[in-house]
């Protein structure tokens, strides 16, 4: 067991709800402080793009969200400064003039960096039978 597990897997599920909520609100300056330079970033229909398509993406004025929730949010440590992290997102919105809804499983890989968790591997992928165009 990895000493201060409990403190690291809070900080680390009160990162990724702020995640959610910074994808919500188009918080760019935020997601681009905890994301890795060199993001490897799954999208739920099989696109793999870099930090910077994915901030491009988030950005667009054509990508927009009425809502984003995230649930059932796990922490599994590896060791002091690596961490995988599991949750569900519901999320509404819509990619340019293509609307979405779904439930999805995301899968992170964290790398704590200069003392601080930067998300390495983001794997995101559609709960079977929950995605559906708005």
């Amino acid at each position: 067991m990895v000493n201060g597990n409990d403190d690291m897997q809070q900080t680390l599920k009160d990162l990724n709800a702020k995640i959610c909520r910074a994808e919500m609100e188009r918080d760019a300056a935020f997601l681009t402080s905890v994301l890795a330079d060199d993001l490897v970033f799954r999208r739920a229909g099989g696109a793999q793009v870099t930090k910077q398509e994915y901030l491009k993406g988030l950005q667009n004025l054509d990508n927009t969200y009425d809502y984003v929730h995230c649930d059932e949010i796990e922490v599994i440590t590896v060791d002091p400064h690596t961490a995988f992290v599991s949750l569900l997102v519901w999320a509404k919105g819509m990619r340019g003039k293509d609307g979405f809804k779904g439930i999805y499983r995301n899968t992170r890989l964290f790398l704590r960096q200069d003392g601080d968790w930067r998300c390495a591997v983001w794997f995101n992928s559609p709960v079977v039978g929950q995605m559906e165009k708005a």
